[in-house]
């Protein structure tokens, strides 16, 4: 939500969803009056309730996800579990009925993303039937690397210690597609439950920038010629191009012909 947002402006973005869309949202804000506004006016689940604001939740019948912070921030790794179980145990005595998701917080690569990770494990373990949620938008938003083999990783470590819901945002160029790319690891990781093997030879993968196995072809071409120096005799949309990278760039070009009839390699 927006820094200074209020219970007002809260409603009015609300109906705007409601106007394009009926599927379940949530509000991810510690703001206690847009939290208010997000309960008043439909919201499905509430994010990031903590210790500055979970006094609020006392008459809430909307799922919340409560994360290790305070009002000096989110807990360092070695109090996060012990700080999360007492939180929960507290909102459990102002509302008994309340359904409780555990976020341990993720924390990104090179700060304490292992540790993290070893703390869902951890808080598994020893709650084996309260729901988890990762926010795995953690890592991919803050690290260069291509987005779909950071979510499929992310995506079996969740699956294997039962982590109910995975959050990713695609706020920035790079993770867009994440929504996708986790839906179809999860696949993955179901069918290779079901199968007792790893998420190999499932029928689906996320294999975008490379190939599974190595693609021999053989180039049969024997019309050459200096592309720098040519002519083209016809405008360039009347031709057609089929390129090709082995151990030099090949450019094969045939005139007045669909690509469909165009030789196959």
């Amino acid at each position: 939500m927006m820094p200074e947002a209020k219970p007002e402006e809260v409603k009015r973005i609300i109906k705007a969803i409601r106007e394009v869309t009926n599927v379940p949202f949530s509000i991810d804000t510690i703001n206690q009056d847009e939290i208010l506004g997000g309960v008043k006016y439909g919201a499905g689940m509430l994010m990031s309730i903590d210790a500055t604001n979970f006094k609020i939740v006392e008459n809430f019948d909307v799922p919340v996800v409560v994360i290790p912070r305070d009002e000096k921030g989110i807990k360092s790794p070695n109090e996060r579990l012990k700080f999360l179980e007492n939180l929960i145990a507290n909102i459990k005595k102002r509302n008994e009925n309340i359904n409780i998701i555990a976020d341990l917080i993720l924390d990104p690569p090179n700060f304490g993303l292992s540790g993290a990770i070893a703390l869902y494990g951890k808080f598994r373990e020893k709650h084996k039937d309260m729901a988890m949620l990762m926010g795995v938008g953690n890592v991919t938003e803050l690290m260069d690397v291509d987005s779909h083999g950071i979510n499929a990783l992310l995506t079996a470590m969740a699956y294997e210690m039962k982590i109910d819901l995975l959050f990713t945002p695609e706020y920035s160029t790079k993770a867009k597609g994440s929504v996708r790319e986790i839906n179809k690891a999860i696949d993955m990781m179901y069918l290779a439950n079901k199968r007792n093997q790893p998420p190999k030879e499932v029928g689906i993968d996320l294999l975008i920038l490379k190939d599974k196995h190595k693609v021999n072809f053989e180039l049969k071409c024997n019309d050459f010629f200096d592309a720098e120096n040519f002519k083209f005799r016809r405008k360039l949309d009347k031709i057609n191009f089929r390129i090709i990278v082995k151990d030099k760039i090949y450019v094969m070009m045939r005139e007045n012909r669909s690509p469909a009839e165009n030789p196959k390699i």
